[in-house]
């Protein structure tokens, strides 16, 4: 988008660029208050599948008001192009963990609110389908907010996904998204106990040289030992976050709270009101 605005948006500069959008770092004229304008980006913006897609996400996060879930301000269309405007964010997840090990304590406080967001989007019927560092979005403390709902699936949503297609990332991806199964909010658990595994160890749970090794790994292969990858932690630790990543959803935690009070009790630290078992 070469214009310098959209509608009452003055554009400043580009943030990033997702698989449906691109975000811009923008100015709301009426306001004053700097957002990340997220835009459907040109090359899909033809696809009636990605505009539906794209318009859902703004529905389900206008819905889901919680500390955790990213704010938005707005969302609409403009002369053809799609946005969300939401709360503008200084960094990752993945930027930290990129910058240095982080501190269980760091680790964990993360965890939780990322937990905390999913239990509060599941209770609304909403699976979020793409749990990865990417998506928790960071403003120093760490605040900490889940974000990107585009995959996301609610109890009433019409089919958006071709047979076959598989959706989400590969590093974090439960059995049944592969499989092409029905998901749940097991899937997400799954995806979180991924995420705990790289935010305490720096590492994806599978490091293979391709897309198919991973798959095959998230399908078959165990579930890998983060105390082996730092020793610090407990071998407690393992079996928990095994659960989380148990090949049949029945097998994982209940909740997202339920996974990470787990690990919490693991590293005797005791659970924070916000979660429940």
């Amino acid at each position: 988008m070469d214009k310098p605005r959209l509608g009452d948006y003055r554009i400043e500069g580009i943030v990033g660029v997702g698989r449906m959008g691109v975000v811009y770092l923008a100015i709301d004229r009426i306001t004053g208050r700097a957002v990340a304008l997220k835009v459907l980006r040109e090359d899909v913006a033809a696809d009636p599948v990605y505009r539906a897609r794209f318009r859902r996400e703004g529905e389900l996060l206008a819905q889901l008001e919680h500390p955790h879930i990213i704010p938005i301000h707005g969302m609409g269309e403009v002369e053809g192009e799609l946005y969300i405007a939401s709360r503008l964010v200084s960094s990752t997840l993945r930027n930290l963990i990129l910058a240095g090990p982080l501190s269980i304590d760091v680790a964990m406080k993360v965890l939780v609110s990322v937990a905390s967001a999913l239990d509060a989007a599941h209770a609304a019927g909403v699976v979020h389908r793409d749990v990865k560092p990417a998506n928790v979005l960071l403003d120093p403390g760490p605040e900490v907010f889940l974000g990107d709902f585009g995959l996301a699936r609610d109890n009433d949503g019409s089919q958006l996904t071709a047979p076959g297609q598989v959706l989400g990332t590969i590093d974090y991806m439960a059995p049944e998204l592969l499989d092409g199964e029905r998901v749940g909010a097991a899937t997400d658990i799954y995806g979180l106990a991924c995420l705990a595994c790289e935010t305490l160890t720096g590492t994806v749970p599978y490091v293979r040289e391709t897309d198919a090794a991973t798959m095959y790994a998230h399908i078959v292969e165990p579930p890998p030992s983060v105390s082996e990858r730092r020793p610090e932690l407990p071998r407690t630790l393992d079996a928990v976050l095994a659960a989380g990543m148990a090949k049949d959803p029945e097998d994982r935690p209940a909740s997202a709270g339920t996974l990470v009070i787990d690990m919490l009790g693991a590293l005797g630290r005791p659970a924070p009101a916000c979660l429940a078992a």
